[in-house]
């Protein structure tokens, strides 16, 4: 009995001193074992593997500007295929929050159980050139899509510029586009980020809302319209855009930057009065092009005065354009004419 207790006690002995063992080199100096010119560090600790683990990816994640809030009971989970990890965390809080990170070419240092502060050390490193090799072709692609809309932009007059620029902006700052794109490149290797298109596109980004109002305030409007009553129509439609920060007046021009507007007025004379049903329809053009087309109606009133009954009328329609013209006409640039 005697000996079985001894035996116990010398085998835990052995592991414990196995799972403690000597501190592996990133232990004493991590810049030696993995320098930050070649690679990308994350460090943790834990009361178990799996929290050390944990720790250590939220911490490369910060990294990549990725803010992270671990709990003990946070679940992580990892996939790797063609040398992308992906880790998926659901945090448990009032409600469950779900954070995606991908990070490329992840791989593990040797674990090491610190037996003074009674904790798991883990360390998680990406090899900059590895992950480079793997990550490019997706930059590369979204830089070239930017450039090309960025290039495409200026080549039209002010208003269709304004269009192009604007649509440059969305395609470069969505989700995954080439801002998202290039910062994840900047810290994954800031070295070849900053060369060639890649530079050529960060100049880009940051050449936008010069452009953009640049063009905006080249985008001189005038009005022109055919069937207003009173000037009601042609005041209304230059102070909507007026309000979206566009420069508008009356007048007539040939070529570009027009707001062309016609109004059938659909009379009819009654016994009752003069009765009208306006229709409006506004074309804007760009370099000659129609970009935008809008119309509105007015429902069907009269007056025993025709002039009140007109009036009327064509401030119903002012009150449309008060109400939708320009949130149309916007959609309509960004893509979604209405």
């Amino acid at each position: 009995m005697k000996s079985n207790a001894v035996l116990c006690f010398l085998l835990i002995y052995a592991l414990a001193g196995c799972a403690s063992g000597p501190p592996p080199g990133w232990v004493e100096s991590l810049e030696s074992a993995y320098p930050g010119a070649k690679f990308l560090t994350g460090r943790g600790t834990g009361r178990t593997r799996e929290e050390a683990n944990n720790a250590a990816i939220r911490q490369i994640s910060q990294t990549f500007g990725v803010s992270v809030s671990i709990k003990d009971e946070d679940r992580a989970s990892l996939s790797t295929r063609n040398g992308r990890t992906d880790m998926r965390r659901d945090l448990t809080q009032e409600s469950v929050v779900s954070v995606y990170t991908e990070l490329f070419n992840l791989k593990y240092a040797e674990q090491w159980w610190n037996p003074q502060a009674r904790q798991w050390e883990t360390l998680v490193y990406i090899d900059r050139e590895e992950a480079w090799r793997i990550y490019e072709p997706r930059l590369r692609s979204a830089a070239a899509a930017f450039l090309e809309a960025f290039g495409a932009a200026d080549t039209a007059g002010p208003l269709s510029q304004y269009r192009n620029y604007r649509a440059a902006a969305r395609l470069g700052g969505e989700a995954g586009g080439v801002k998202d794109a290039l910062a994840y490149a900047q810290v994954l290797h800031p070295g070849k980020a900053g060369v060639g298109d890649y530079k050529k596109a960060q100049d880009a980004l940051a050449a936008l809302p010069v452009r953009i109002q640049a063009a905006l305030d080249g985008a001189i409007l005038t009005v022109e319209c055919e069937g207003d009553f009173e000037n009601i129509v042609t005041s209304a439609i230059i102070e909507a855009f007026r309000k979206g920060g566009f420069k508008a007046a009356a007048g007539k021009t040939r070529g570009s930057n027009r707001a062309v507007v016609k109004i059938a007025e659909n009379s009819e004379k009654l016994e009752a009065g003069t009765f009208y049903a306006p229709r409006l329809t506004l074309t804007v053009y760009g370099s000659d092009k129609a970009l935008f087309s809008w119309s509105a109606n007015a429902a069907r009133k009269g007056a025993w005065d025709a002039n009140a009954a007109k009036r009327g009328r064509w401030n119903a329609l002012a009150e449309e354009i008060n109400q939708t013209m320009l949130r149309d006409f916007n959609a309509a640039l960004d893509g979604g004419n209405k």
